[in-house]
């Protein structure tokens, strides 16, 4: 695994599923032996953005994240449905969340349930073969700041039904870096 294969950023917690222990890798995710204890962590490859995001299409109102190093730009509302064309992904329909996503440019998907701010949280992130993050779907939560339960049912029921070949397609790139 090279610097900046993975996610880049601040993270402070680290996944649970994950069979492997890391050492810090510079610009990357994965930082070492404690990601694995506290989170739940898996990374399926990012040819089934279509896959993922057609899903997400049924999840009703969700939070989109995108984060740059200038900005954190937050917006509720429903994925609309997709289609490709003129080489993105596009996205239009009756939400604030629209747009042209280079879908070809996303390496890695990453299932993520970890604590932030003190309240349990579960996001898709959408990576790019700099380690960059794309875009971040959450999600929502309720008046009570709770997570909306058929919302976490459709995440883990998305999460588990790639988790055996992420697991395997990670292993895979992992022996295939000597880790």
């Amino acid at each position: 695994l090279e610097p900046g294969t993975w996610a880049s950023g601040d993270h402070s917690g680290r996944p649970a599923q994950c069979p492997y222990t890391w050492t810090t890798i510079e610009g990357g995710v994965i930082h070492g032996e404690m990601f694995v204890r506290h989170h739940q962590l898996d990374v399926i490859k990012g040819e089934l953005f279509a896959d993922v995001m057609k899903e997400l299409e049924s999840w009703g109102e969700i939070l989109f994240i995108v984060h740059t190093p200038d900005i954190v730009l937050e917006c509720a509302g429903m994925i609309p449905p997709g289609s490709f064309g003129r080489g993105y992904y596009n996205i239009h329909g009756d939400s604030p969340i629209g747009g042209h996503i280079r879908a070809e440019a996303c390496s890695r998907i990453v299932f993520l349930a970890r604590p932030f701010m003190g309240r349990q949280s579960c996001s898709i992130q959408f990576f790019n073969g700099d380690g960059e993050a794309m875009f971040k779907v959450f999600v929502r939560r309720d008046e009570k700041r709770e997570m909306l339960a058929h919302q976490v049912a459709k995440f883990e029921a998305m999460r588990a039904r790639h988790a055996d070949a992420a697991n395997a397609w990670l292993a895979g790139t992992l022996d295939d870096a000597g880790v």
